[in-house]
């Protein structure tokens, strides 16, 4: 601040420093009599920074008049974060950045040239073909081929991070390029050799001076010391100047390249630069919108804490080591829940094994087992539901070939930013070799024989976990997401033989309920329609009505693997396939991202355990849930559960067993020819038989995000109605142990959030657009920041 008097003996300094505001100079602080003089006519400092007695400040400079506005001297200070907001922010570490992009055909033409220069060399092709002879599609593949293909399997992605290394030089510019900028650039830059030729660190300086003389340097072994510092200060000086006018001089420059290539009449040039001005513009245009629209206005939401509650209170971890071993105790617990399944022990896990690969499991898909006496009523009852589809779905069978036209379709349509890879084999070696037919069909003949076999690279069983907030600010360990990043050709196989071709059979023999939401052009909104419309009819019919939300707890990390591959085969998917995608899972090394960077200690399972579920960020997991559900509520719906009505008009019966939506249940209990007291035992004995069901793959319910309504209604003398009052009873989830927890019965005017809604069954929905940090607030402040974007 300009004080306009001495900062210690001045008017307004002694006023700052009194006892009633109490502030402290800094400047003087630190450097004492050694500040100078703050104006440029001046003899004494009359600038001066005044900050609280709180405020720890570390280092103080004054700046000299040329590098600073006006004719004031500028003052630069430092001052720790935890003195001023309470808390130390860490530098985040980011990933390293990507040389090879697919977008750049001179760095893909220059992968992909030394990608055939080494694969010549280690005679990439012949091998892979000799282990295609040897192998023979046998199952299980030989301990000989096995070891031949995970040495092919890692030389290649040796070779990939190799030619990546070479196909490009990363440069970080100032400025856009263009040729008037480049010339002030090299011309600096050749400034400074010549500063070297001086200080005799240079062996041949002939080729400097002859470099110089192109540059338009004259006479370059006559230029002095002083003279070449001060043409370094004059390129800067110039590179500065231009660089206000940089982006119109890049598009001056491009449009000069246009112009020049369609004289020559270049049509595969011009359509490159066209292509490069549309995409500069587009990028130009829409960082700022981006930056503007974010939710978290740029903020990287990377963990660097984590807090847990221990004994009732909450401790947080700020170091790196404790917040990587705190994240790792969790995710070994999370992993290890789905063998509370009733499958993963008993009679019926030393049957099954972990992989259902037995011949008791072969049985249970022919519909000739016999459970055994141990087994619950509800685990016979999916056991014989996985059979029944099995049965109908004997004749469709996933093919496990894959073909190059496939492998290329699918990487064209993936974006290149997406994270994947332990190994740093990202998405973008998958799409620069899918542009050409001979590594297409390499990796494709990889990826068959590795489905073929059963038997997959050893590289597809390191995954790297990354931590996200899913709240700004909320670290507690157990409400982070996370997210593993897969190898990038373990998750297509993942996606091609589950995701698309299973789903895909599966909706060809329609064995996709109708309460499954979580299906191509449908979403959670359709769900909260149906639902909403049943609320409705219930209103005007004044029926009464149960409505059941029966979350289920970290779904894609409860699903034991013993289920998912009974059910998996039931659909038609070879074993061999469940056991490349199962078995990378079952001994993964989880490596951790965090704020802090990667971790060089992994979470795997313990000895004599696996590792279970499928995983977030496995493109898998959706397909297998979505399945895993359809058994589930296919034996639900067998007990009769469900809303039941008639159509008024055509008489014809319906029913609904409720909503499904990811691991978001909704469960309807509605038949006009039950009475209050019966429906009320309906709604009891539903919850009862979902939760249930819902333990045999390894899943839970979630007592404290699972909820109720008894929507019933009370006639008045006047011919009036109103809600009749919550019940004062007790309604109870099932847990894998046996228990019961009781959950929370609301009022029909009560709105909770299920399937992205918040919505009462009384019709009043106003609470959605109310809520605090609903979409309402969420779009007035963006068009708050929108506005001030466009008027900026």
């Amino acid at each position: 601040m300009d004080a306009n008097c001495h900062v210690l003996t001045g008017k307004l300094s002694r006023a700052l420093t009194a006892e009633e505001i109490d502030l402290k100079e800094i400047t003087k602080e630190h450097i004492g009599s050694l500040c100078p003089n703050t104006h440029s006519s001046g003899s004494e400092q009359i600038d001066g920074v005044w900050a609280t007695p709180d405020i720890t400040v570390t280092a103080v400079k004054w700046l000299p008049y040329s590098e600073s506005p006006g004719d004031h001297r500028s003052c630069i200070f430092d001052f720790t974060t935890l003195s001023a907001i309470g808390t130390r922010e860490r530098r985040i570490v980011l990933p390293a950045c990507q040389r090879l992009v697919s977008s750049n055909p001179a760095a893909v033409n220059a992968y992909i040239e030394e990608m055939d220069r080494q694969f010549d060399i280690h005679r990439i092709h012949g091998r892979l073909d000799d282990i295609q002879t040897l192998s023979n599609g046998e199952f299980p593949m030989s301990e000989h081929c096995r070891v031949l293909m995970d040495k092919l399997d890692a030389q290649v992605i040796e070779i990939q991070l190799h030619c990546e290394s070479k196909c490009r030089h990363i440069y970080r510019p100032d400025s856009p390029y263009s040729p008037d900028i480049s010339l002030w650039d090299k011309r600096g830059k050749m400034f400074k050799r010549m500063i070297d030729i001086l200080d005799g660190t240079v062996k041949n300086p002939g080729v400097i001076r002859k470099q110089a003389r192109k540059l338009g340097i004259a006479a370059p072994k006559m230029w002095t010391y002083e003279e070449c510092v001060h043409g370094v200060q004059v390129c800067k000086a110039w590179k500065k100047k231009l660089s206000k006018y940089a982006p119109c001089l890049r598009i001056e420059h491009l449009q000069q390249r246009l112009l020049e290539a369609e004289a020559t009449e270049d049509t595969e040039r011009a359509r490159a630069i066209r292509t490069m001005m549309t995409r500069e513009e587009s990028s130009s245009t829409w960082s700022s919108l981006s930056y503007t629209f974010n939710d978290n206005g740029g903020r990287s939401n990377a963990v660097t804490r984590v807090e847990r509650i221990e004994n009732g209170v909450t401790v947080e971890y700020t170091e790196q080591t404790e917040v990587e071993r705190v994240v790792r105790e969790m995710t070994q617990n999370r992993f290890t829940l789905a063998d509370s399944s009733p499958l993963c022990s008993g009679l019926l896990g030393e049957q099954l094994g972990y992989l259902a690969n037995t011949e008791v499991a072969e049985q249970i898909l022919t519909g000739t087992y016999t459970a055994p006496e141990e087994a619950s009523n509800a685990t016979v009852l999916v056991l014989e539901e996985v059979s029944r589809i099995a049965g109908v779905m004997k004749e469709g069978k996933v093919s496990l070939s894959v073909a190059p036209e496939e492998f290329t379709q699918y990487w064209k349509r993936m974006k290149e930013r997406t994270s994947s890879s332990y190994s740093k084999a990202h998405f973008g070696h998958y799409k620069a070799a899918a542009m050409y037919k001979q590594y297409a069909q390499f990796f494709a003949t990889k990826l068959s024989i590795i489905a073929q076999s059963g038997s997959p690279p050893s590289r597809w069983g390191i995954g790297m976990t990354v931590l996200l907030e899913k709240i700004a600010g909320l670290a507690l360990v157990n409400k982070l997401r996370a997210i593993l990043l897969f190898e990038a050709d373990s998750n297509m196989f993942n996606r091609l033989i589950f995701g698309d071709r299973m789903m895909e059979l599966a909706r060809e023999y329609d064995m996709i309920p109708q309460e499954q939401y979580a299906e191509k052009q449908s979403d959670g909104q359709d769900g909260t329609f149906v639902k909403r419309l049943l609320t409705d009819l219930s209103r005007q019919m004044k029926t009464p009505l149960g409505i059941v939300s029966a979350d289920a707890e970290t779904c894609y990390d409860r699903i034991a693997h013993v289920f998912a591959s009974l059910v998996f085969q039931a659909f038609g998917v070879f074993i061999t396939a469940v056991m490349v995608m199962l078995g990378s899972i079952q001994h993964m090394k989880f490596y951790l991202r965090t704020g802090f960077g990667e971790s060089k200690e992994y979470m795997t399972a313990l000895l004599g355990m696996i590792i279970q579920g499928l995983c977030q960020g496995n493109a898998a997991a959706p397909a297998g849930w979505s399945l895993i559900s359809a058994v589930l509520i296919n034996v639900y719906k067998s007990f009769g559960h469900g809303a039941h009505f008639t159509t008024p008009i055509s008489r014809k019966d319906h029913s609904t067993a409720g909503v499904l939506y990811v691991d978001d249940v909704d469960l309807f209990s509605m038949n006009s020819t039950l009475v209050t007291e019966e429906l009320w035992e309906e709604v009891v004995d539903s919850t009862a038989s979902w939760t249930e069901l819902l333990t045999i793959p390894g899943g839970s319910g979630k007592a404290d995000k699972c909820f109720g309504y008894f929507v019933d209604y009370e006639w008045n003398d006047d011919g009036s109605w109103q809600y009749a009052p919550v019940p004062d009873k007790t309604l109870n989830i099932v847990l894998p142990d046996g228990s019961v927890e009781g959950i929370a019965l609301l009022p029909a005017s009560a709105a909770r959030v299920t399937l992205g809604v918040s919505a009462a069954p009384d019709g009043q929905d106003t609470q959605h657009l109310q809520g605090e940090g609903k979409a309402r607030d969420k779009w007035k402040s963006i068009s708050t920041r929108a506005s001030l974007w466009a008027n900026g």
